[in-house]
């Protein structure tokens, strides 16, 4: 992705906004006529009191490679939350036949094989119909505004540590502005991580020397006055009055790594 993004750069001088991938979850819901939900984005995502079971979609991964390399691949498909069904040894080889979750292919899976594996090694996948898991939803807020582009559809068990682990990636990668910054992570309601982001600031009072705090309260309230308004134009040009760079929107991807 990083690659293609440069080329364009480079060659058309085109700026393109990627975000993560979606896939396409199902959610069985206790009530109505539709019980099974499609949830093919974050803002689609049922509340778990609505729901007897979150689905998520599975493939079936063919792997040819190196019979050296056989531990650090299991060791990432374990991580990956996937399972080895099947495993061949023809000479110095070893084929694997692997269940994983769709979401963790289309995520960095390929790439930490191929990483682990010096590139050797041949990966085929094929969908592989539906698996009941344990689904929740990682909600990031800036300055109490939902960012639906930040929010991740995710494995509960993981969720705790990687909302911790994306807030303070994103506190990172967004600019300071003249205003402060709140990015905010959600579990299911409850607040799981929050980092803060300083504004820029100009000493007002600099000039005021001694004598009565009259003056420097004045100037201070001013200040204020002025960094709202500021606040206020930003809302028209920008996420929630929020510069997003594009690091931004690409740090879900690589929030477990």
């Amino acid at each position: 992705m990083d690659v293609w993004r440069q080329r364009l750069d480079e060659d058309y001088h085109t700026e393109v906004i990627t975000t993560a991938p979606n896939v396409t979850y199902q959610a069985l819901k206790k009530h109505g006529k539709n019980k099974l939900v499609e949830i093919q984005k974050s803002s689609d995502w049922v509340p778990r009191h609505d729901v007897e079971e979150y689905r998520e979609p599975m493939v079936k991964v063919l792997m040819v490679s190196q019979y050296e390399h056989e531990t650090e691949i299991s060791q990432i498909v374990r991580d990956c939350r996937g399972s080895i069904e099947k495993q061949m040894y023809t000479g110095d080889s070893v084929v694997l036949h692997v269940l994983l979750p769709l979401s963790e292919m289309l995520k960095d899976f390929y790439h930490r094989i191929t990483s682990a594996t010096h590139g050797y090694t041949t990966i085929e996948y094929e969908p592989a119909g539906y698996r009941v898991a344990d689904l929740c939803k990682v909600d990031i807020q800036l300055n109490g505004h939902p960012v639906d582009v930040l929010s991740v559809i995710m494995d509960r068990a993981r969720a705790p540590a990687i909302a911790k682990g994306l807030v303070a990636t994103l506190k990172e990668k967004i600019p300071r502005r003249l205003f402060d910054i709140y990015i905010q992570a959600f579990i299911d309601g409850k607040s799981i991580g929050k980092e803060r982001i300083k504004r820029y600031r100009q000493d007002v009072t600099a000039k005021c020397y001694g004598g009565d705090n009259t003056r420097k309260d004045k100037l201070l309230e001013r200040q204020k006055g002025y960094l709202k308004k500021i606040q206020a134009n930003a809302m028209e040009r920008t996420w929630n009055g929020i510069l997003l760079p594009q690091d931004a929107l690409l740090s879900v991807l690589h929030i477990d790594q």
